[in-house]
């Protein structure tokens, strides 16, 4: 479900949270819902950008940030190339700069 962005876990919750209340009431189905929209929240704001952001070596936040710049400007295909792209301007100019420091050009690393 997190492959569609907005509706992605609606489609994938709706069918938990019927078949709760079909077999087990309203109660459960209530909680089920509660449980499913926690566990989608602290997957989207926090497991995800710290498990993308550690193997680009980027900041969870940078990567949250990321993503909501390529959403912006590209929609799903801006989200699923930006976090490679910002790995990739953060490798560019890390090279960069220490060519710079390397060469005497730019004092301190």
């Amino acid at each position: 479900t997190r492959a569609i962005p907005i509706i992605g876990p609606i489609v994938g919750g709706v069918p938990i949270v019927l078949l709760a209340l079909v077999t087990q009431g309203l109660g459960v189905a209530v909680a089920v819902l509660i449980f499913f929209t926690c566990l989608h929240f602290a997957e989207s704001k926090f497991l995800m950008p710290m498990v993308i952001g550690d193997r680009m070596r980027l900041h969870p936040v940078i990567i949250i940030i990321v993503l909501l710049i390529g959403g912006e400007f590209g929609g799903l295909l801006g989200m699923f190339f930006a976090p490679p792209l910002a790995a990739i301007i953060r490798v560019a100019v890390r090279r960069y700069w220490l060519t710079r420091v390397q060469q005497g050009k730019i004092s301190g690393a």
